[in-house]
């Protein structure tokens, strides 16, 4: 089938039809709205077609389906014309990121001449682009001249900025009224332009290293300072946003959850990377900024009674364990190897890392006063890490002979906001707040600090 379709110029065709879309689109001279509209019917079909394609995971299983599909995507790329005799079985991918390229470059032009206002529409686009890229990525990291091609890998850094730079384009862009925004559009926009975000901080040795530009750090600052952080000022945490019109509060939940998990994979990230080998200063810079942040994050539902959704708090329970089990299992073993040189540093951390563990013990005792039975099955694990968190960085502060930076106050049941739960009122009250607090020992809890 593959062989007819190849002879007859199917695939050919499909770049000449796109070429042909951007043309009418991009005809400043053209005034028929009816043709202007099927052209965009007709590019919709185009991109559904090249995403379907993209995806196909059969066709990169044995050396034929490869040389198959590198040649679909040579003629669409560039419209080259080939005989299915010339097709060869390949071990590996020879001609795939050049071809990407010119793809990327003819949907960046498709993308450009069809935009219109309709998210639908854009989205379309958003998904074949994102197709290109998660095979051109698949691709890079499989095994074969590509991967060793040091311009395959430019090209393909070059790309992922470019797609995360639109994506954030997008999510500030002001659409129209009666747009619906959900997870399948503005969560995923959130969720390229983190993925793909990268910048450069500089030398790690250098006084002109930038932390907050490490990793994805700029973009999930972005996110949280220009977004997250602005709903608040916003007529009871509704939105949208000055300058994220797609902030609001049917999307909070995107960009909150996004936010969480990329905060929880750069922790990761970071002591997996040359910086903690070779940048100890630089390394506690990124790490203190990363957990600035998460605070500033958690702080939202904290400050906001609006924000204080039991879907929300939930996020905060899960992501907020992942991220102390990841602190465990690399920031405590770093600390402990370099306490002595940067104590001051790293007991800042700590502090500011137990805002993070006392905040999910209070959406523990909120859960439980509240019956939520989602945060409620959250307590074990929560606890757990918690008292985790607080035995190892005991034993690491006794190692080093200031235990004293730790101290123990009297447990209390707390808000979500900190504020002490009133003890004054029926017994049944009284005994429901002995029982939270017992079952808060143990966790750090809100009064035991570093």
């Amino acid at each position: 089938f593959l062989d007819l379709c190849i002879d007859a110029d199917v695939f050919v065709s499909i770049h000449d039809r796109m070429v042909a879309a951007v043309e009418i689109l991009t005809d400043e001279e053209s005034s028929d709205r009816e043709d202007t509209q099927d052209t965009l019917i007709c590019m919709q079909l185009l991109l559904r077609c090249i995403t379907t394609l993209l995806g196909v995971e059969d066709l990169h299983l044995t050396p034929s389906g490869r040389a198959y599909f590198e040649e679909i995507i040579k003629q669409i790329a560039g419209g080259e014309k080939v005989s299915s005799k010339r097709i060869k079985p390949r071990t590996t991918y020879t001609s795939f990121m050049r071809s990407a390229v010119s793809l990327f470059e003819l949907l960046e032009e498709a993308f450009s001449a069809g935009e219109a206002d309709d998210l639908s529409f854009t989205m379309i686009g958003v998904d074949c682009i994102d197709a290109v890229i998660s095979r051109a990525m698949a691709v890079q990291s499989s095994s074969g001249e590509n991967r060793k091609n040091a311009a395959s890998k430019e090209h393909l850094q070059l790309m992922r900025a470019k797609v995360s730079h639109f994506s954030l384009q997008l999510l500030r862009r002001e659409w129209s009224n009666g747009t619906t925004f959900n997870k399948g559009n503005v969560g995923k926009l959130v969720a390229l332009y983190l993925e793909h975000a990268s910048t450069d901080p500089g030398d790690a040795s250098s006084d002109n290293f930038d932390a907050m530009k490490w990793g994805k750090m700029n973009a999930i600052y972005t996110l949280v300072k220009e977004a997250l952080m602005e709903i608040p000022e916003t007529n009871g945490c509704k939105g949208p946003v000055a300058t994220f019109s797609t902030c609001c509060r049917s999307t909070f939940g995107c960009y909150f959850s996004s936010v969480l998990t990329a905060l929880t994979k750069e922790i990761s990230s970071l002591f997996q990377s040359s910086l903690s080998k070779s940048g100890t200063k630089a390394c506690l810079a990124v790490l203190g900024n990363m957990i600035s942040v998460m605070n500033q994050t958690f702080d939202l539902t904290k400050n906001n009674p609006e924000l204080a959704k039991s879907s929300y708090l939930l996020m905060q329970l899960k992501y907020g364990t992942k991220f102390i089990d990841a602190i465990l299992k690399h920031a405590i073993p770093f600390w402990t190897k370099h306490f002595n040189a940067h104590e001051t540093k790293i007991i800042e951390i700590i502090e500011t890392t137990q805002r993070i563990t006392r905040q999910m013990n209070y959406i523990l005792v909120h859960g439980k006063r509240q019956k939520e039975a989602m945060l409620v099955r959250e307590g074990p694990k929560v606890r757990r890490i918690c008292e985790t968190f607080i035995h190892n960085t005991k034993a690491l502060m006794q190692k080093n002979g200031v235990l004293d930076a730790f101290w123990g106050g009297n447990l209390h049941d707390r808000n979500i906001d900190g504020t002490k739960v009133r003890e004054a009122g029926a017994d049944s009250g009284e005994d429901d707040s002995a029982e939270d607090s017992e079952d808060s020992e143990g966790t750090e809890s809100e009064d035991e600090e570093t």
